[in-house]
């Protein structure tokens, strides 16, 4: 799928954000950490295997309307491999995520993606999803409510809240650990 992507303007014409690089590189390093053996089945969160998260269609599936930003990209995120996104969830928890805690705060702070809903209340709101006209976001809410613990990006939060762009939920310690790196 996305060697099919052409591009809508000539190089230079107008800046358009997109996400596809930083999702593909997701789904590479899932890919190479399944590969090279990084992270072994056993590590997978189960709600992942299960395919709780992945693709807009299991976003839909859950009875969520899919970002309306997702447009022309909903394809590609209907035929990347959510194992892939597995795996990349599974080798940022193990190389990145879980060698932080305890640095710069309690070992038990949460630092990864998909906060759990018991941690919601100590996450500050990010985004007021019930109004229309977001600079550079939706146009118009989907979620409806006031988001709170839980990825406000809307490509991440078609793929189920863990994307190689947007997601993580941490500490400012443990992001100071982070870029100390």
């Amino acid at each position: 799928a996305l060697n099919s992507q052409r591009l809508a303007r000539a190089p230079g014409e107008e800046f358009v954000y997109s996400d596809l690089s930083m999702i593909t590189m997701m789904h590479v390093v899932g890919s190479i950490a399944r590969a090279k053996a990084y992270v072994d089945e056993g590590e997978l969160l189960p709600e992942c295997v299960r395919g709780h998260f992945g693709s807009a269609s299991s976003a839909k599936g859950r009875g969520r309307r899919a970002a309306s930003n997702v447009g022309a990209d909903a394809e590609l995120f209907e035929t990347a491999s959510s194992l892939s996104q597995c795996y990349y969830e599974a080798f940022a928890r193990k190389f990145v995520f879980s060698r932080r805690q305890g640095e710069g705060g309690a070992a038990d702070e949460f630092m990864g993606f998909r906060l759990p809903p018991s941690l919601w209340h100590q996450a500050a709101p990010t985004w007021n999803d019930t109004q229309s006209g977001f600079p550079g976001e939706c146009v118009a809410p989907f979620r409806e409510r006031v988001l709170q613990g839980e990825v406000s990006d809307g490509n991440a939060y078609a793929l189920g809240g863990v994307a190689g762009h947007a997601g993580l939920f941490a500490t400012a310690p443990h992001l100071h650990a982070i870029m100390r790196q």
